[in-house]
């Protein structure tokens, strides 16, 4: 196998090889949450996920074909929103998109890491109304993950052939052909998964792309919205992921000296930890997808 392209489109770190491992099938859920809840790398730094994968056996060899081409294609997000920007989408369903896209993210993971069966973040859109099952096979196809697998599986097959025109004995290239037909089963398991998935997390990092103030306040913005949406919908668990992102902004903010003279943000500063998640279960569950900030934030504030 090659070494990966030095072309990088996009990092593979470890949260992003998480998701790849499972929504391609590599490992079930629950072997990969051991990665973190029984002294695994994840906890300890025993071992990289990398090392977990292979000693829980993943094939090297097919591990290596999907790193590949994941880093070597544009993420399912870009992709989506270039392609609803090329049918004319207004900027109010971009700006759903984006949320929805980042509320699906930080849930996959999550479940990820409970060991829980995740579903693939495509499939979260379909069910959300924010794509049809034609969209997303369109938008897979634009993104070309599913060629390249098909591409570099067949060069490891070439590559195979090859060095036994190179003089390598016949019993080993018969072995060889074997492990081959069991890698190659594999892979349409994962093609069919990655087809499925609209596969992953946008990798960036909204803090060092923002520019001004005003796209500080952005993004604080929608780091807020996104923690009133995963409360409307019940999930205070993912609610907190996106607290502690706004913690971890705002501090970024005071390290930086950057002051943002914004009503709105000012305005998150001071309720966001205010917010007490328990109180989520006073509220009938009917009511809590129509309420507005304000009402949340009134029904969720700790007393002084």
């Amino acid at each position: 196998m090659p070494s990966i392209s030095e072309r990088f489109r996009r990092p593979l770190d470890e949260s992003m090889l998480l998701r790849l491992v499972m929504v391609s099938g590599l490992m079930r859920g629950s072997d990969l949450a051991r990665f973190y809840t029984e002294g695994g790398g994840g906890l300890d730094g025993s071992s990289s996920l990398d090392e977990f994968l292979v000693a829980n056996g993943v094939d090297p060899e097919q591990l290596k074909i999907v790193k590949r081409a994941y880093v070597e294609t544009h993420d399912f997000g870009s992709t989506l929103v270039q392609a609803l920007q090329l049918r004319h989408a207004g900027p109010d369903e971009l700006s759903a998109v984006d949320r929805a896209l980042n509320a699906c993210e930080t849930e996959q993971l999550l479940q990820i890491k409970r060991g829980e069966t995740a579903m693939p973040i495509g499939e979260m859109l379909v069910e959300r109304g924010l794509l049809t099952r034609e969209d997303l096979q369109a938008v897979i196809a634009q993104q070309g993950m599913l060629s390249k697998i098909e591409r570099y599986t067949t060069e490891a097959r070439e590559r195979t052939t090859l060095a036994g025109r190179l003089g390598r004995a016949q019993d080993f290239l018969a072995s060889r052909a074997t492990s081959l037909a069991v890698i190659g089963g594999l892979i349409l398991v994962v093609l069919l998964n990655l087809w499925l998935a609209g596969a992953l997390e946008r990798p960036r990092d909204p803090f060092d792309k923002a520019g001004t103030p005003e796209q500080h306040a952005d993004n604080l913005k929608a780091h807020y919205r996104n923690l009133l949406d995963e409360l409307r919908r019940g999930r205070p668990e993912n609610a907190t992921y996106y607290r502690d992102l706004l913690e971890g902004y705002f501090r970024r903010l005071d390290q930086s000296k950057v002051v943002l003279d914004d009503g709105e943000a000012a305005h998150i500063r001071r309720v966001y930890k205010k917010l007490d998640f328990e109180r989520l279960g006073t509220i009938p569950s009917r009511e809590l997808p129509g309420m507005s900030a304000g009402e949340l934030e009134q029904r969720l504030s700790a007393k002084p």
